[in-house]
């Protein structure tokens, strides 16, 4: 709200219906992974309680992957294709900027989700006094960054960027003020979490950005690229960026001989495409064994393996 009142006061209310649209967005797939984790956040609070200690961690680190994978499966698409997807739901409605903020409000998402379990771990011990003061005067940089860019000429949605620069810092702090309080360990955390989510956030570009570049390129992913601050050398550089991001579209869409696609279908390649690649990798990279067989298992209930193998032996 307080980002709101600053957008508002110095780009007017034309901004805000923007970042209304992206704040719907942003709400309804927070709403989705909050329901993944009402149901985790009582395990972790009754392990802790019981002394199991390596349970309750494991179910943390289970907590942040899977908050994060969530969102990763919905910010990558719009991150490409944001535009589009808006003017599905929109129509031809969609705000100026719209697209942009949808985008980074997702990845502010992902950096404040994937948090949540390491907040309901610290919930758990009863001492949250230093964890909630701690985490709300760093949250408070996001304002102040946030006021310091548009008073000096930056764009709107540097405000967004504020809030993940910040979200991020955060993120390590909550870290720190867990193993403190709680013992956990980091490197754990880091090859469990970190590194699974980020190897799955890249697959799943690369197998969208393929797509993207022989279809001509959308218009989400080049808007990503060429963020800048401000006028002068940083939004310069931005639009250079933006620039070189969209001749290189449109030279492979060229040597590809060019999208005959409508945008819609354009864009629906290219989200398969990065639901594909998010599916692959999560599988390859994130999943442990124990986690592959409960799915397996899942699947198996649903049907869905016995359809898949009834389809192979009629091929």
């Amino acid at each position: 709200h307080g980002l709101g009142i600053l957008s508002n006061r110095f780009f007017g209310v034309g901004v805000n219906a923007s970042r209304a649209i992206a704040t719907q967005v942003e709400g309804i797939i927070k709403q989705f992974v909050s329901n993944f984790l009402t149901a985790l956040n009582p395990q972790i609070t009754k392990s802790w309680a019981e002394g199991n200690r390596d349970y309750c961690f494991a179910l943390v680190a289970k907590g942040c992957k899977f908050s994060s994978l969530i969102v990763l499966a919905f910010a990558v698409p719009f991150a490409f294709e944001a535009q589009t997807l808006l003017e599905l739901w929109l129509g031809d409605v969609v705000p100026e900027g719209a697209a942009l903020f949808t985008s980074l409000s997702l990845f502010c998402l992902l950096a404040d989700m994937g948090a949540n379990s390491i907040f309901q771990l610290v919930l758990s011990t009863g001492r949250v006094a230093k964890y909630y003061i701690v985490t709300s005067l760093i949250s408070l940089l996001a304002y102040i960054l946030a006021y310091i860019s548009f008073a000096l000429g930056g764009q709107a949605h540097s405000a967004y960027l504020s809030c993940l620069g910040v979200y991020l810092i955060c993120d390590l702090v909550k870290l720190l003020l867990a193993r403190g309080l709680t013992g956990l360990s980091l490197r754990p955390f880091f090859k469990e979490v970190v590194l699974p989510c980020l190897g799955v956030g890249l697959a799943s570009a690369l197998f969208a950005l393929v797509p993207w570049l022989l279809l001509g390129g959308g218009s989400g992913f080049g808007s990503c690229l060429g963020l800048g601050f401000g006028s002068g050398a940083g939004s310069g550089a931005g639009a250079c960026f933006a620039s070189g991001a969209g001749s290189l579209a449109d030279s492979v869409a060229g040597l590809a001989g060019g999208s005959v696609l409508p945008p819609l279908a354009s864009a629906a390649i290219v989200c398969i495409s990065s639901l594909i690649g998010f599916g692959l990798s999560t599988w390859l990279l994130a999943l442990t064994p124990g986690e592959k067989s409960w799915l397996l298992s899942l699947l198996k209930k649903a049907g869905l393996l016995k359809l898949h193998k009834k389809a192979s032996r009629e091929h």
